[in-house]
């Protein structure tokens, strides 16, 4: 089924309709690596906090959003054979936040698609990256 959602995705990015049909997943990441840039270094840390949010793709538009705790934002979509990715490049000037999200399309046995989640961010003269490892599941 879920092979199928993302099929069906794919298909319609690439072709016009005429209403607006949307197709939804929940993204669930539950560790995180980061790298602190701190007194002309990177330092490593890990971290297991929970992290989660909806990606909504709009197949008429060819959009998508992110939508978590801290509202929604603009996605670009990047398709590959065997995985999506979602590309967010907020802010400007001294703080600029991107993120990739990528989720393969091969389900695990648990019927969620692995996936995986990083964030540069430079705020000023400190930069820190992030990745997030987990799981998207369609509803």
């Amino acid at each position: 089924m879920q092979k199928l959602f993302f099929a069906l995705a794919f298909f319609c990015m690439t072709c016009t309709a005429v209403r607006a049909e949307t197709l939804s997943m929940q993204c669930r990441y539950d560790l995180a690596s980061f790298l602190v840039f701190e007194d002309g270094a990177f330092k490593a840390e890990t971290d297991s906090k929970e992290m989660s949010f909806t990606i909504t793709i709009d197949t008429t538009t060819n959009k998508a959003y992110l939508t978590g705790n801290s509202g929604t934002a603009d996605l670009a979509i990047i398709n590959r054979e065997g995985q999506m990715s979602f590309l967010q490049v907020s802010g400007n000037g001294p703080a600029i936040i991107t993120t990739l999200t990528t989720v393969f399309l091969n389900p695990a046995p648990n019927q969620k698609f692995p996936s995986l989640h990083a964030r540069q961010n430079r705020f000023g003269a400190n930069y820190t990256t992030a990745q997030y490892t987990g799981y998207c599941s369609t509803f």
